[in-house]
């Protein structure tokens, strides 16, 4: 499983990568407390500004990129 964190372009890169790490971890505890986890292998990830969810600069792909995202993958 591959948990990500994005964020918008505001802010530095720094804020913005401090701001996704979190956000990435919160996910991952969140999902870890629904599921059995040894069923998994979990990666996390986070990204800032550096990898959009959407291209723009505008307050709809600020929104959608103000997330996380949980990709679950086969091994």
């Amino acid at each position: 499983m591959l948990i990500t964190g994005h964020t918008d372009y505001q802010g530095s890169d720094s804020y913005n990568e401090a701001l996704s790490l979190p956000r990435s971890h919160a996910i991952e505890s969140y999902i870890k407390v629904r599921i059995d986890e040894s069923h998994y292998q979990f990666e996390v990830k986070y990204f800032g500004e550096k990898n959009p969810i959407v291209k723009g600069h505008c307050l709809k792909a600020n929104v959608l990129n103000r997330r996380g995202l949980v990709m679950f993958t086969e091994v």
